[in-house]
């Protein structure tokens, strides 16, 4: 598909991704979808109790996307949603199998709080890798 703007063309990737919206101290479960008539080039909308929205409709509206892969979270990103990581796809590929199947069998409170951790331990050690002298 060619952007009526001249621009490259674009992989169109059909999604219909079940997130959850962060908007203040809210949070609703809500799709990601490019398989709507409001989605175009195929950037994702976000359906929110069956209706439609752009990242200009809910401003300050974060989204969580478990498990999601890199492609997901970039189109999301293109479209101009912010993404709050908990445990991503990237992340679950440092994992065993066995220890992957476990995490999802508990809690989204429980996973994110995960993810924190192996995020942050994953950027405090390449802090350490920095200040070691070559």
């Amino acid at each position: 598909m060619r952007p009526e703007n001249g621009g490259e063309e674009s992989e169109v990737m059909a999604m219909w991704v079940n997130v959850i919206i962060h908007c203040g101290e809210e949070m609703k479960p809500g799709v990601l979808t490019t398989e709507h008539a409001a989605s175009s080039y195929g950037l994702p909308i976000l359906l929110l109790d069956g209706k439609p929205h752009g990242p200009g409709d809910l401003p300050g509206a974060v989204l969580t996307i478990p498990d999601a892969s890199p492609e997901v979270i970039r189109a999301a990103r293109r479209a101009g949603w912010r993404i709050k990581e908990v445990l991503t796809h990237k992340m679950s590929c440092l994992l065993t199998e066995e220890t992957y199947e476990k995490l999802r069998q508990i809690s989204f409170e429980q996973r994110k709080t995960i993810g924190t951790l192996i995020r942050e331990a994953i950027e405090q050690y390449l802090k350490g890798l920095e200040r070691r002298p070559e």
